[in-house]
């Protein structure tokens, strides 16, 4: 293993939000703000957010010299800040007694005005939005932010401006702000930054987090650091958290919320994809006339390959550019995207992140389970329902369906016999996630000719290192026959469609940190395949070591970023599902030890919160311990 260190200059600093108009003073609000942010800076040591361990004499003797060597950091360098105040929402603030807005700029007092004076005259422009706008119309084939969602995107910063301004002007709420800079920030360290905080915003139950989607960055210097600062910065902010707005980051790593935030930094193939997606859904729509032009796109891939995610992010950008319509009607039946889910958990988790997200007004417009979605757009019979007819009017644009493995494939209690076909006849264009390796019950039973155009294809292609393009399958043709005693005198009707189908596979796994021989190896156990090894040596083995060095980021107690060199993939079978558990178990308490050498697994002033403990930062997500394989054994039909 090889380390190697690096000092860290992290600066937070706990400023309110005043209304500069309040003050009896001449000049500008921009004038008046200034004075109390350096106020501030220079008069009050609570200000400075620091590790508790150089809160003494020697700290507060020095504060003026600080104040002058960090007072430019703050005021004209790249900077991420945070805003909460209570929120006083008649509708929202008994579950969500918490408003937070999280942005970064170069000019703080400046963004400062603009959100403590919205619409008031001699108030800055919104450069910064400009800047994202100009961005994308200099390279809209590459852009993260779409064209046509920065409308919608500004209205969003427009709204929470004015959430803030009445905060601000109310005489029964205090406005704070942390503002966080660190030596490392540039522009796209501090926009990454800023996406990864309003994701974990998103995901905490008891925060209404103003912010819209921002603007995700791809490779650039310091990118590498990206997780370690969001983590120390989280530690402090959850060490001084004295109303329980920051949980513990592991709190937020292990929430249903947080698993499919749609503000996930997507990977190269991922953006790939969904640009090709939402460009071919733009046009299919466009070009739609009748129900001969519904088409059904796939996306494809092994377990691990951010299918989910990805269909979490198609949501949000499509919802976003379609559902946005403010004097829209709330009922399901008149919304344009959808996202279906056959799990009862899952549909939850997605209706409450969509309701959180803003891309519904209230729970069940948007999200549902398929087979209430089939039977809002079906004709109602005397006894259930007659599938023949729809309304035509309630037809959706677009509706995304996660696990699309799991639709009921056989006629069951509701009269459905085919989810699938039920569903494209009510839409224009059907995006589904789906994976033919994950079909668990028999009504879920796929006719094997439609398995074979459904079925991944590419799947070890590992060393590809973007998604496949949208390719065109042969047609999709489903037959579904209906029945019902009250309707025909119970004659059956037949009806059959045929569906152009479109497919794009991913390939990059995000699940298994190993390389091309290790996730080789495991492709062809799934497969049952042999699979055969041979070193320099010419000796063969079955089981690949892993080679590939991999790189750490963290932080230690002095804020010394520490970089790590390692191999940490290994295999091991095990005899029994017992020793498995051990094994698992010793992993993750070794973890656990090695997290509190590093201040990573509690913190050393722990405080009670709402009944909880407060904890710094953990490592990483993917160092969770859970189960990767199961254990398997010989199948007798007769025992």
């Amino acid at each position: 293993m090889a380390t190697t260190k690096e000092h860290l200059s992290l600066r937070i600093v706990k400023v309110p939000y005043v209304n500069p108009h309040a003050a009896n003073s001449s000049g500008s609000a921009t004038d008046n703000y200034r004075k109390v942010f350096l106020t501030s800076l220079s008069t009050d040591p609570s200000a400075w957010i620091t590790p508790q361990s150089i809160l003494d004499e020697h700290f507060l003797r020095h504060l003026e010299n600080r104040l002058r060597k960090d007072k430019s950091h703050f005021l004209d360098w790249p900077t991420v800040y945070i805003v909460w105040f209570a929120n006083t929402s008649e509708d929202n603030a008994a579950i969500r007694p918490w408003c937070v807005y999280v942005g970064e700029t170069q000019h703080i007092i400046d963004r400062t005005v603009q959100h403590v004076l919205t619409n008031q005259k001699n108030v800055p422009d919104r450069a910064e939005d400009l800047e994202i706008v100009a961005d994308n119309e200099d390279a809209q084939s590459d852009a993260i932010v779409p064209i046509q969602h920065l409308k919608h995107y500004l209205d969003s910063e427009h709204k929470a401006d004015q959430r803030i301004t009445a905060a601000v002007q109310s005489d029964k709420t205090d406005v704070n702000q942390y503002v966080i800079w660190e030596r490392h920030f540039n522009k796209s360290l501090t926009l990454d930054i800023e996406n990864k905080l309003i994701d974990y915003m998103k995901s905490i139950d008891g925060v209404e987090c103003l912010n819209g989607r921002g603007n995700p960055q791809d490779s650039y210097y310091t990118s590498e650091y990206r997780d370690a600062i969001v983590s120390k910065v989280w530690s402090r902010l959850v060490n001084t958290d004295d109303n329980s707005i920051f949980p513990p980051e592991l709190e937020i790593w292990q929430s249903s919320l947080y698993k499919v935030s749609p503000f996930h930094k997507l990977g190269s193939e991922q953006r790939r994809a969904l640009q090709d997606i939402t460009s071919e859904v733009e046009r299919l729509l466009h070009q739609w006339n009748s129900p001969d032009d519904t088409r059904l796109i796939l996306v494809e891939g092994a377990a691990g390959t951010g299918k989910s995610i990805l269909l979490s992010t198609l949501f949000y950008e499509l919802s976003t550019q379609f559902n946005n319509d403010d004097d829209s009607p709330t009922d399901s039946l008149h919304q344009k995207v959808f996202l279906l889910v056959n799990n009862e958990d899952q549909m939850h988790v997605y209706d409450d992140m969509a309701l959180k997200h803003g891309l519904q007004k209230k729970y069940g417009q948007c999200v549902s389970r398929p087979a209430r979605f089939i039977n809002e757009r079906s004709a109602k019979a005397q006894t259930g329902w007659d599938y023949t007819t729809f309304d035509e009017d309630a037809r959706a644009d677009v509706v995304l369906i996660d696990e699309a493995h799991l639709l009921f494939t056989q006629k069951v209690q509701s009269g459905i016999e085919n989810q699938l076909h039920e569903i494209l006849r009510r839409s224009k264009v059907v995006i589904a996630v789906f994976d033919s390796e994950q079909i668990m019950q028999r009504k879920q039973w796929w006719n094997p000719e439609t398995l074979r155009l459904l079925a991944s294809m590419g799947r070890k292609s590992h060393d590809v290192t973007v998604s496949d393009a949208l390719q065109q399958l042969e047609p999709l043709t489903l037959r579904s026959s209906y029945s019902n005693r009250h309707i025909d005198a119970g004659a059956s009707h037949e009806i059959e469609d045929r569906y152009e189908v479109e497919k794009i596979i991913l390939h990059q796994q995000f699940r298994i940190d190993a390389g091309q021989d290790t996730l080789s190896w495991l492709d062809n156990i799934a497969e049952n395949q042999p699979y055969t090894l041979t070193d320099a040596n010419g000796a063969s083995r079955s089981i690949p070591h892993d080679k590939r060095t991999r790189f750490d980021v963290y932080f230690e107690d002095d804020d010394t970023i520490t970089t790590s060199e390692h191999t940490p993939y290994e295999i091991k079978v095990c005899r029994s599902p017992e020793v498995l558990f051990d094994a698992i178990r010793n992993k993750g308490e070794s973890l656990l030890r090695t997290q509190e050498q590093h201040n990573f697994g509690a913190s050393s002033n722990r405080g009670k919160r709402t009944g909880k403990y407060k904890s710094a930062a953990a490592v990483k997500p993917r160092d969770l311990c859970r189960v990767l394989a199961t254990f398997d054994w010989h199948f007798d039909v007769k025992n």
